[in-house]
């Protein structure tokens, strides 16, 4: 069953309050300190192979490493010289394999093959390419205090975030989305309210099964109300809203528009995954009709207008293609509407 964020239009003004106490902070740079070690530019080679896919490395705890982190294997290449005066200013090296370190000592590492091979003298490195993270928050996490770590997340110049539902996922299902996505790792927020404290727990997951770590903070509530008021979610209004209703928990970006030329507004709501339309009653929405987004695109823009000028609004979506890796905008005309219900 879908989560829902529910959303009040008002005519009048809204007071917010702001503020955020170092406690909530402190909870806040634990977890994203032990994340972001995992992601360290790491460099350094193997000194001695201990058996079938096992070996050391000569770098430790002094260098940054950490119990699980994952570094590429480098065999070397051809030196390449300088076309003019023929000096030697490198040599290539090809990718050959992964390894994962499994024990940290203060100047040294013990680690095992993950995939490929490796031999003694073989360089080990962070991989280039950024790690894909599913980031997955349940619902007794409260959505702006994730809000908030997924922003801190996202500074990290070595990953990519790629956003789950907000539901009550089994592990079997986040892998299942982690293997759809094709996602490296899977970060999962659990959350739960014990007297006057959030209890949140990460779990940070290879997307092979391999649990990287898993870490409790605590968050005053008063703390977590004080957050929402500062992202503007609670506020103090002068009068009621003149409309409630619920949209999808995952909602990113919504718009209003005549989408199929009945001379009353329709509203689109964008996620990551798709862009439903629904009819706007009194009591609820109707959803209308649904458009598919690639999975490996993110939504960044949603907007309405009559492009050919025949009476009904078109979306105008845009978004970051994450293969062509650049921002791309479509211009899409809504058709196949459901009809209103009779019952």
């Amino acid at each position: 069953m879908k989560r829902f964020l529910y959303i009040g239009i008002t005519l009048l003004s809204m007071f917010i309050a702001s503020g955020v106490s170092s406690e909530e902070q402190r909870a806040t740079d634990i977890l994203f300190q032990t994340t972001s070690a995992i992601f360290q530019n790491i460099k350094g080679q193997i000194i001695k192979i201990e058996g079938p896919g096992r070996g050391i490395i000569d770098i430790g705890r002094d260098k940054g490493v950490v119990k699980r982190m994952r570094l590429r294997v480098y065999k070397p290449g051809v030196p390449f010289k300088h076309p003019v005066t023929g000096e030697t200013i490198g040599t290539t090296e090809e990718p050959v394999g992964m390894i994962e370190v499994t024990e940290v000592s203060s100047s040294e590492s013990k680690v095992r093959l993950i995939e490929g091979y490796m031999k003694e003298g073989y360089k080990v490195a962070t991989q280039q390419e950024p790690f894909k993270v599913l980031f997955y928050q349940d619902t007794g996490v409260d959505y702006f205090w994730a809000d908030k770590f997924h922003k801190k997340l996202s500074s990290l110049k070595n990953i990519t975030l790629i956003d789950a539902p907000i539901e009550d996922y089994s592990d079997d299902k986040l892998f299942e989305l982690a293997d759809k996505k094709e996602a490296d790792l899977i970060l999962a927020l659990s959350g739960s309210i014990e007297k006057d404290r959030m209890v949140v727990k990460e779990r940070l997951l290879w997307a092979d099964g391999v649990e990287v770590f898993a870490k409790t903070v605590e968050v005053p509530l008063s703390e977590v109300r004080t957050l929402r008021k500062q992202s503007g979610e609670e506020v103090v209004a002068m009068d009621k809203p003149l409309l409630v209703f619920t949209l999808p928990m995952n909602a990113r970006m919504m718009v209003f528009g005549d989408f199929d030329g009945d001379h009353t507004k329709e509203l689109a709501v964008g996620t990551d995954d798709e862009i439903t339309i629904y009819r706007v009653h009194p009591a609820e929405l109707q959803e209308v009709a649904t458009v598919e987004v690639s999975s490996s695109d993110a939504l960044i823009w949603l907007d309405s207008i009559d492009f050919d000028k025949d009476g009904r609004d078109e979306i105008v979506l845009t978004y970051y293609d994450g293969i062509k890796r650049r921002p791309i905008s479509h211009v899409i005309k809504i058709e196949n509407f459901i009809k209103d219900r009779t019952d």
